[in-house]
């Protein structure tokens, strides 16, 4: 099977984003006989070394608070939609807080899927 990435223009959580991230949905499942729809990638921070991993702490230059996205309970809210629309949905998250919103929302997502059994 072809396998191959449409990236997506905005990964910050932005309306752009959101959108695509709506199509992505509505579309889970769909394919054809060389291709098929499947996962989300979403990023919630960038790295450590430039200042733009989301931290706890503020890092040596003052910087690396903030998450790419300005709401992160949007972005847990995606997460459970696209679990929900059986979408596979992997996050990019290298700093401390930006690990623990990630991990708080796939668990939440996770008993969500699991109460609707």
């Amino acid at each position: 099977m072809l396998r191959r990435a449409l990236p997506l223009a905005h990964t910050r959580g932005d309306a752009i984003a959101i959108s695509h991230i709506e199509a992505a949905i509505v579309r889970a499942g769909a394919g054809g006989q060389r291709w098929r729809s499947g996962a989300v990638k979403v990023f919630l921070d960038g790295v450590i070394d430039q200042g733009t991993a989301w931290l706890g702490a503020r890092d040596p230059r003052g910087r690396a608070t903030a998450s790419n996205w300005p709401d992160p309970e949007r972005y847990a809210e995606v997460v459970r939609r696209c679990v929900a629309a059986g979408l596979g949905c992997a996050t990019h998250a290298i700093g401390d807080r930006a690990i623990r919103a990630a991990l708080d929302a796939y668990t939440d997502a996770l008993r969500d899927l699991l109460s609707g059994l």
